[in-house]
């Protein structure tokens, strides 16, 4: 298929998992694996009515719960099989962090991410991980542009925030939680003349969608 079929077109849908009872209480999720609490459950039925009638060419999550609970129902609706990509994991924030009030430690969060080199207890360095999600990130750009339809991914804040970063969507934060959509919200990613340009759809923090 060549580029030009394909601008102006909707290449990739990442959709932040749905709510889990960690997100509500101000924790670091990590790579701990709670499943969906109630009002997850219903961000998720709302994710199925959304993507109803939009055809994907695939859907991918990582290996844990709350993301793959988050799209089963549109993969089981379209027919496809879940696509499992450890790629597509949580920051690894490690065992003296995980679970933790992320308030309590933003000092801490905050010099792993400006000194990205550093490697927490247990976990991976955040600059590792910066380049894990980049290539994440446009792996399954260049899938939407040679699939027909576009593909979905359901990711992780601390990986939607470098995707937002370099999507331009918002500038750098050092913040743990700085995701520019709440769980459940949904970035596309269009091909344009000028390269690619990504928009909020559903669930910007603050209320706010484009």
């Amino acid at each position: 298929m060549a580029v030009s079929d394909k601008i102006g077109a909707v290449l990739l849908y990442i959709v932040r998992h749905a709510n889990v009872a960690m997100d509500s209480k101000g924790t670091m999720r990590g790579l701990e694996n709670p499943s969906l609490d109630a009002k997850g459950e219903k961000q998720r039925d709302e994710l199925s009515d959304y993507f109803r009638d939009i055809q994907l060419s695939g859907i991918a999550a990582d290996d844990l719960d709350r993301t793959q609970q988050t799209v089963l129902p549109i993969a089981d609706a379209q027919g496809l099989e879940l696509t499992i990509d450890l790629g597509l994991r949580s920051w690894d924030v490690g065992t003296e962090l995980e679970g933790k009030s992320i308030e309590g430690h933003k000092a801490e969060i905050i010099r792993l991410k400006t000194q990205p080199w550093l490697v927490p207890v247990g976990g991976q360095a955040w600059g590792e991980y910066e380049g894990q999600s980049i290539e994440t990130l446009y792996r399954y750009v260049h899938r939407g542009m040679d699939s027909a339809f576009p593909w979905l991914i359901c990711w992780h804040g601390s990986g939607i925030q470098i995707a937002a970063v370099e999507l331009k969507l918002m500038d750098k934060k050092h913040e743990y939680d700085s995701t520019p959509i709440e769980p459940s919200g949904i970035i596309a990613v269009y091909l344009m003349r000028t390269g690619l340009k990504a928009r909020i759809l559903r669930g910007a923090k603050g209320g706010t969608d484009e």
